[in-house]
């Protein structure tokens, strides 16, 4: 039982035995202060610790001999031992080093630490008076090195035109002293780091391909909005917006695309002597796609135009002109050729609906057949003709002035509509087109979903 030996009589494994037994716990924390100490960055902690390491140093060797060696040859202590004195010596250093450096900042960096590590944003606190406490790693790499200079950190060392904020709404600044743009979203807030002692975390976030991105979005919507009011230059240009002022009739028109651009398109091209082409057309979709299918359309009308054929081989033409180049669009129109010495119209509908005659008091639609252009291969046209009176108006109307929708997505609807339009048929011809315009943005609130367009010819008395 006592081979290992005892006071009087010590083994040879005595004294290793009990100086594990007796030292063993104070030689762990000792290992556990020295490998903080090896591991912290901070000044202080270090300082700290060093205090703590000599205290326990001490502490330790003077218990260790005066317990274990402090002895003669019959086992009995040479002099008093001194670990009470050891423990009081150990005392001393712990409240020199609390008192010097602050209560528990080593576990408090351990905390952040552990807390801290794995997130990839960087996070940085500090105390009152910017007192530098704590990095992690990706604050380190984001700004490239320690962000402490002499145990504190001031943001505006970092950050281009930095200023303190009372909210803690991210900001996003220009990192200072980097060759390379480079931009941190901060976020500032207060943090309780003790009881009785405040500090304020900094959340960082590289947004430096944010940023680019945001940039060449930035870039193209210009690109964008200026190719926008190009086309809408152009297609104010294709659209026809001055109209020959004869005695014998007159014309008048309204157009306003849902976009900068729109679908539908109206051209009037007159023969002097002959006849006065009109092609008032819808194309599908909104926006530049539909306005260039527009301006295909307008050239198309303009060449075809000069061959003076009738409304139906017109369409004809246009459709076939248009499908080899045109493939996801369709096109609904009328092709109307007026004819003033005869006061007669001549027109086909390509999927259109009807033109309205306005005589009388009364409005009479102008019936008529027709596929849709560039929808199907084969077509199906008709010609058709009327005969106009003195007073007469006889109105083109886009879809858009009964399909406007209001904020419960109800629609105002056709029949509606030529009830509507009924009541306004004694107006004179521009303020019936003011009229119809305002009630279209009346029904849907001040918004409408589709290109409002409106032409009107007026026969002379």
């Amino acid at each position: 039982m006592y081979d290992w030996g005892y006071e009087l009589e010590p083994g040879i494994l005595f004294v290793p035995f009990s100086s594990v037994a007796v030292s063993g716990p104070a030689i762990w924390g000792l290992y556990l202060l020295i490998k903080e100490r090896l591991r912290t960055k901070q000044r202080k902690i270090k300082q700290q610790l060093n205090y703590w390491i000599l205290g326990t140093t001490i502490a330790l060797g003077i218990s260790a001999y005066t317990e274990l060696f402090n002895l003669d040859g019959q086992g009995r202590f040479l002099f008093v031992p001194l670990s009470p004195a050891a423990i009081s010596i150990q005392a001393f250093f712990i409240f020199v080093a609390i008192t010097r450096y602050g209560f528990l900042n080593i576990s408090l960096e351990r905390i952040a630490v552990e807390l801290f590590r794995d997130i990839h944003d960087g996070i940085i606190l500090t105390k009152e008076n910017h007192e530098f406490f704590f990095a992690n790693q990706a604050a380190i790499a984001i700004l490239d090195g320690s962000p402490s200079r002499e145990g504190l950190f001031k943001p505006e060392w970092h950050f281009a035109n930095y200023r303190e904020e009372q909210d803690h709404i991210p900001r996003d600044y220009q990192l200072i002293g980097h060759s390379a743009l480079q931009f941190i979203e901060l976020t500032v807030s207060e943090i309780k780091i003790t009881e009785n002692e405040s500090g304020t975390l900094y959340l960082l976030r590289d947004i430096t391909e944010k940023k680019a991105a945001q940039e060449k979005i930035h870039q193209l919507y210009s690109q964008i909005v200026n190719d926008l009011e190009i086309a809408r230059v152009t297609q104010a240009s294709i659209i026809t917006q001055k109209f020959p002022d004869k005695g014998s009739y007159r014309i008048h028109s309204f157009f306003q695309p849902i976009d900068k651009v729109g679908g539908d398109m109206l051209r009037v091209i007159e023969h002097p002597g002959e006849r006065v082409d009109i092609l008032f057309a819808d194309v599908s979709g909104h926006g530049i796609a539909s306005a260039m299918v527009g301006g295909m359309l307008s050239i198309a009308f303009q060449i075809i135009s000069e061959k003076k054929l009738s409304p139906k081989e017109s369409l004809f033409e246009i459709h076939e002109m248009l499908s080899k180049v045109v493939l996801h669009h369709h096109i609904s129109a009328v092709y109307a050729s007026f004819y003033p010495q005869e006061n007669r119209v001549r027109f086909s509908y390509a999927g259109h609906h009807p033109m309205l005659v306005f005589r009388g008091g009364k409005i009479y639609p102008l019936e008529g057949e027709g596929r849709i252009l560039l929808a199907v291969k084969e077509l199906h046209l008709n010609d058709y003709h009327f005969d106009l009176l003195s007073s007469d108006r006889l109105l083109f109307y886009s879809d858009g002035l009964y399909e406007v929708k209001n904020d419960l997505g109800e629609i105002f609807g056709y029949d509606e509509f030529l009830d509507w339009i009924q009541g306004m048929a004694d107006r004179d011809t521009r303020s019936l087109l003011e009229a119809a315009h305002r009630k279209a943005l009346e029904f849907g609130n001040g918004k409408h979903n589709d290109d409002l367009a409106m032409l009107a010819l007026e026969i002379g008395p």
